[in-house]
């Protein structure tokens, strides 16, 4: 199974020899380099889910100062409303804290990761377009367990399924069929008001000059975020004063995780010229990306969803290690669509490998992350480096047989 598909075993191989390794390491030192890997605040595990879930159940925007937007709020309020049926307040302790260490609330916790393992596993399964079974089935082994989503599930982020919506976005937003193409709208929409930065992917369908079909996108996608507004104590507005306030207040600052975070490794001691540094460069970034995946129509399809999965971990905001989950989204479609075996791809296999796969972790929090997001930004700007100097080459090309004739 692996002499036809190279570039898949190369994943697959250095995938299972680091899993191996981490395994190995953690026997060792009692779990420890496992651990590592994951928040270094282990009293915090689940905080995410939890934190969300109490602080959704009244006055979210105008008390708590949420950062998530309304249908994610809305999510988070319902479940807190069946969570409170089995878990009275208890003066002096936080209420996710008695959640998360009640039954009721650990059952409804990994249902929801339940559900996201079996949806991943179905979409995976219905876009599957390889050849051979056994080494599809070892893929999915291998994302299931892969750091991102470790991390992401050990945190309780509704990252998890703002992932699963823009996969089914990538896998459907160039369907010839139009209400494919439609549904792909829909889901594109609901990752946005997950989390908002999966915007980013619109771009892709700028890619497919559908212009008419890029408005109703947007449009869509403003009906689904804004209109939960309308059960909630909060606007658009109070959501980017939150959002706002929280990004200037320097936290989440550790680890290199998206440019912000690369600029603060340099400059650690002037938040007020990290921010204003690392504005200019994430949203030049964006430009770049964006007129790259638009204007190069060479570039293969799934280097144009990596430079888009790259917005949303490199761009603008702040970053955890769970951003990283946005990198499966490439990797499942250059997997699927990568027949050509050369030593480019099989790089890229590596590199992909080693950003996803588990890795036994020694020093401290955030080391294995950050190298993680540099190894993942240098992939991505050399991809964006190729891309320009292709279409400035084509460019002049172009000028030099003119002026030949």
């Amino acid at each position: 199974m692996y002499e036809d598909r190279p570039v898949e075993a190369m994943f697959v191989i250095i995938s299972i020899v680091l899993i191996i390794i981490s395994a190995v390491f953690a026997v060792f030192t009692c779990g420890d380099s496992f651990i590592n890997i994951l928040f270094k605040e282990r009293g915090d595990y689940l905080t995410d889910f939890f934190s969300s879930v109490a602080e959704s159940l009244d006055n979210p925007y105008s008390d708590k100062h949420v950062i998530y937007p309304p249908l994610t709020v809305l999510a988070y309020g319902c479940i807190g409303k069946i969570i409170s049926f089995f878990v009275d307040p208890i003066v002096g302790v936080p209420y996710a804290d008695q959640m998360r260490e009640s039954v009721a609330g650990l059952a409804i916790y990994f249902s929801t990761v339940l559900i996201f393992y079996i949806l991943l596993v179905i979409v995976l399964v219905k876009f599957n377009k390889k050849r051979d079974k056994k080494l599809f089935i070892i893929e999915i082994f291998l994302l299931v367990l892969s750091y991102p989503i470790l991390f992401s599930i050990d945190r309780g982020n509704s990252i998890i399924f703002s992932f699963i919506f823009c996969l089914l976005f990538v896998l459907m937003y160039s369907s010839e069929n139009r209400y494919v193409r439609y549904l792909s709208h829909i889901c594109l929409a609901v990752a946005v008001s997950i989390k908002i930065f999966p915007i980013f992917f619109w771009v892709l369908i700028l890619r497919e000059r559908r212009w008419g079909e890029s408005i109703l996108c947007l449009f869509i996608i403003s009906i689904v975020f804004l209109s939960p507004f309308l059960l909630t104590d909060g606007s658009l507005s109070i959501l980017i004063d939150n959002a706002t306030t929280y990004v200037s207040s320097g936290d989440n600052m550790n680890g290199i995780i998206n440019i912000r975070n690369m600029v603060y490794a340099f400059i650690p001691n002037d938040l007020e010229l990290v921010s204003r540094i690392s504005t200019v460069l994430s949203y030049l970034y964006l430009v770049l990306c964006t007129l790259a995946i638009i204007l190069d129509k060479q570039m293969d399809r799934w280097q144009a969803i990596l430079l888009a999965a790259s917005m949303l971990v490199l761009g603008p905001g702040f970053g955890a290690e769970y951003l990283l989950i946005y990198v499966m989204i490439p990797l499942i479609v250059f997997l699927n669509a990568c027949d050509e075996n050369s030593k480019y791809t099989i790089c890229v296999a590596i590199v992909f490998a080693l950003v996803l796969s588990i890795i036994p972790e020694f020093v401290d929090y955030r080391v294995i992350g950050s190298y993680k997001s540099v190894l993942f930004a240098l992939l991505s700007f050399t991809i964006l480096v190729l891309s320009y100097r292709r279409m400035l080459g084509n460019v002049f090309g172009r000028n030099h047989v003119a002026e030949q004739g």
